[in-house]
């Protein structure tokens, strides 16, 4: 994207795969789970899920509000997952 190269040329935004080139820096994720995956792991280990829910980074203060709980917590449409589990 052009504008997110000259944002990049001047210094009015971050490129975000430089990271990934540093010696010293792996990426926090190789790729994003999924909610059949993230039960299909638990089981496979033998862990009883006890709740699971998502949530989402880009906007943690939405989280706070009716709707963005009912997004999250009841329908599991947020970004991220959050598992609570114990062995069986």
């Amino acid at each position: 994207n052009k504008m997110q190269y000259w944002m990049y040329k001047l210094k009015l935004k971050k490129q975000y795969s430089s990271t990934w080139n540093h010696p010293n820096r792996t990426p926090d994720h190789l790729f994003e789970p999924t909610i059949k995956s993230m039960k299909y792991l638990f089981n496979k280990h033998e862990y009883t899920i006890l709740d699971y829910f998502t949530y989402s980074r880009k906007d943690p203060a939405s989280n706070k509000t009716f709707v963005s709980k009912f997004l999250n917590r009841t329908l599991k449409l947020g970004s991220n997952l959050s598992f609570i589990v114990t062995p069986k």
